[in-house]
């Protein structure tokens, strides 16, 4: 849970771009439509945020601390005990939900892990998928999350099975 609340401190706090001559070290595929893409960088962190014209937010970075690929999946389901035990119901309370399973994903050049959890907001709302991810990018660590309606999650889901490292 510390990884999603430094995530979103991160990106609430704004970042700066970094010095021009910085290059993201991955390709992003073209932004699904309806969605804009992101790249900022600073104090050395690549950040990546894609947004959705409805309420969908994707954020991944580099995952910093020493890990092995082979540490994926038990990190995941760390990952998603924690976000089952912070879900908001619809008064804005914590409620705790069973954990969602680690699911798998990949693509020509990664290969991830992730856990999505349903959560209905109030009655007769929509619900909205909250989702933790790790993946290899060409052998390099990297994680994040995505908030937002079920549909956008396939879209979310097929940006990142595109990345590829530059």
């Amino acid at each position: 849970m510390a990884v999603i609340v430094a995530f979103g401190l991160f990106f609430v706090a704004g970042c700066s771009r970094g010095p021009a001559a910085h290059v993201s070290p991955i390709v992003l595929p073209p932004a699904p439509a309806g969605w804009t893409e992101s790249y900022q960088y600073t104090n050395g962190i690549d950040f990546y945020v894609g947004t959705s014209s409805n309420i969908g937010l994707l954020m991944f970075s580099k995952w910093f601390p020493a890990s092995q690929p082979g540490d994926i999946p038990g990190i995941m389901k760390g990952m998603a005990s924690d976000l089952a035990k912070s879900t908001p119901s619809a008064t804005g309370r914590l409620r705790t939900l069973a954990p969602p399973p680690v699911q798998t994903f990949t693509g020509p050049n990664c290969r991830g892990y992730f856990a999505l959890l349903h959560v209905p907001l109030a009655t007769n709302a929509l619900p909205l998928d909250s989702c933790v991810f790790m993946m290899t990018i060409d052998g390099e660590i990297w994680n994040g999350q995505f908030n937002g309606k079920p549909a956008e999650w396939d879209a979310a889901l097929g940006v990142l099975k595109q990345l590829k490292k530059r």
